[in-house]
C-alpha cells in the first residue's frame, strides 16, 4: 500500500517535471508567463494552454481508470491560478474539472461530506463547535471526516539511510527498499532546496 502510494507519488512528480519541460520550450508560453501584467485574452490563452495539458491527464485517468498518476488536475489547477491570477485558475479549473464531470464526479469527498453535513443535527454541532473553537467550519469537517491511521513507521538513520527498525514488521514487503526511497527523495529535497532558495 505504502509501496503503490510512494510510486505514484514519483510518476506524477516526473509527470510534472516533464510537463514543464515542455511547457518552458514553447517561447509564447515563456513571454507570455514572464509578462508583469496580463490582458484578459492573454489570461484566457493562458488558462486554455493549462487546461489542455492539465485536463488530458484528467481524461486520461477517467478514460482508463488505471493511470491516477497522471492525473494533475488539483495541481494544475492551483499552479494555473498561482501563475496567471484569479481569471486563469478560474478558466482552467473549469476547464481542466469537465472530463470529471463528465464522469458523475461532481464533488470531493470531503466537500460533498460537509455538504451533506450542513443541515444536518451533526453539521449544527460541527458549526456550533467551530464558533466555539474559532477554528473554521471546513477544519472541523475535514477533522471529523477524514479518518487517518499509522499503517507503518519505519526509523531510518539519517546519514546513512539504514532501516533501523519497521512497525509493524513484515507488512510492507521491502521495507529496505522504501527506506531507500525516502532517503532519495529526502537527497533530492535537501540538494533542490538550497539552490532554489539561493536564485
Amino acid at each position: 500500500m505504502l509501496e503503490e502510494r510512494l510510486v505514484i507519488l514519483l510518476v506524477k512528480l516526473a509527470v510534472a517535471a516533464s510537463l514543464a519541460s515542455i511547457l518552458v520550450r514553447s517561447t509564447k508560453f515563456k513571454r507570455m508567463l514572464l509578462r508583469e501584467e496580463r490582458t484578459f485574452t492573454q489570461r484566457i490563452q493562458m488558462a486554455l494552454g493549462f487546461a489542455s495539458i492539465f485536463g488530458a491527464g484528467v481524461a486520461t485517468r477517467v478514460m482508463t481508470h488505471l493511470y491516477t498518476s497522471v492525473d494533475l488536475g488539483l495541481e494544475g489547477s492551483l499552479l494555473s491560478g498561482i501563475l496567471g491570477g484569479y481569471v486563469t485558475g478560474l478558466v482552467s479549473g473549469i476547464l481542466i474539472s469537465v472530463p470529471a464531470m463528465l464522469n458523475g464526479e461532481f464533488l470531493t469527498d470531503t466537500i460533498n461530506r460537509a455538504i451533506e453535513h450542513s443541515f444536518s443535527p451533526q453539521g449544527i454541532r460541527w458549526r456550533i463547535e467551530s464558533w466555539r473553537t474559532g477554528v473554521p467550519f471546513a477544519q472541523i469537517v475535514m477533522r471529523h471526516a477524514l479518518v487517518y491511521r499509522v499503517e507503518q513507521v519505519l526509523l531510518v538513520h539519517a546519514e546513512t539511510g539504514l532501516l533501523l527498525a519497521h512497525v509493524p514488521d513484515g507488512a510492507l514487503g521491502d521495507a529496505d527498499l522504501v527506506s531507500s526511497m525516502l532517503t532519495a527523495i529526502g537527497d533530492l529535497t535537501t540538494r533542490v532546496g538550497p539552490t532554489a532558495s539561493a536564485s
